[in-house]
């Protein structure tokens, strides 16, 4: 973990210059910073660390990569079988088969397994239980696409519990939490181009709420679960919503989804606004739509 005290004006009251702590970690594959607005540095290092640690444990429960992780011991398991798996992995699973048909299937965990199916035919998640049944052989789970939200949320959530009252905890710049007293405004984040960064799309100011992106910014790395070919026509995009776990699958699935999907989405969600530059990446220009009620709109 690495940290550097700094100061900036938290908005609420006028010209109010608020000190903040900042900190970082590496974990799945990018680099999470936590900052805290609190005077004693100690303490706010103290429970950063913390989180840190949580998030070190998040990833071994959820990452594909290592080979002791629930992910893995599903991935690897016969159809038929009923695995035993810890509540983070089964939290991460319901909260993606609910999206998964809330989407109608453009954010989809399981879009990597050998016999391509409906989630729901592919796991029954039983929540009460923590248990996971495979319904088919070759099922792959990669929770790529909502992992880190999950992971801030549940950072966000230990800050809270060791009295942290003012926090912004950003994973990878991709999905980013941030809540405040109840007298600031919150944590000023802007959305800017991924082609010119001198240019902003949106000011935010996150209280209890969440940003995530994504984006081709570094290649045609996300699949269109109903063509099976990559993403072309969108070029990024981007959800707000209650939280990070939400707002880091979302914004995978309003790459996917249709104009007419994404505002369907939004008119039947009104917690959820998105953002997404359509056109394709070799193409100069590119058209900002918005969808929902953007926070300051």
């Amino acid at each position: 973990m690495t940290e550097a005290p700094e100061y900036f004006v938290l908005a609420g009251q006028p010209g109010r210059v608020v000190k903040y702590h900042r900190f970082s970690s590496q974990a799945m594959a990018t680099t999470f910073e936590i900052l805290i607005a609190n005077d004693d540095y100690n303490y706010a290092r103290q429970a950063a660390q913390a989180a840190f640690e949580h998030l070190q444990f998040l990833e071994g429960e959820l990452s594909k990569f290592v080979e002791s992780s629930d992910i893995s011991r599903i991935n690897t398991a016969g159809s038929g079988e009923v695995l035993t798996i810890g509540m983070p992995a089964c939290q991460c699973l319901e909260r993606a088969m609910e999206l998964n048909h809330r989407t109608d299937g453009a954010f989809d965990v399981t879009f990597g397994s050998k016999n391509p199916a409906p989630a729901k035919d592919l796991l029954l998640v039983d929540s009460k239980q923590y248990t996971v049944k495979i319904l088919q052989p070759g099922v792959e789970v990669d929770l790529g696409g909502i992992g880190k939200g999950y992971a801030v949320d549940n950072m966000s959530d230990l800050l809270c519990r060791w009295s942290i009252e003012s926090a912004l905890v950003n994973g990878g710049c991709s999905s980013i939490y941030g809540f405040a007293k109840t007298d600031e405004k919150g944590w000023p984040i802007t959305i800017k181009s991924p082609n010119d960064r001198r240019e902003i799309f949106e000011r935010l100011y996150l209280n209890k709420m969440a940003v995530g992106g994504s984006g081709l910014e570094w290649g045609p790395h996300i699949i269109d679960t109903k063509t099976n070919a990559p993403v072309q026509d969108n070029f990024a995009a981007w959800v707000v919503g209650c939280d990070a776990t939400l707002a880091d699958a979302l914004s995978t699935a309003f790459m996917i989804m249709s104009t007419e999907q994404a505002e369907n989405y939004c008119r039947k969600n009104p917690d959820v606004a998105a953002m997404v530059m359509q056109g394709k990446a070799a193409e100069q220009e590119k058209q900002i739509v918005r969808f929902g009620n953007w926070p300051g709109d």
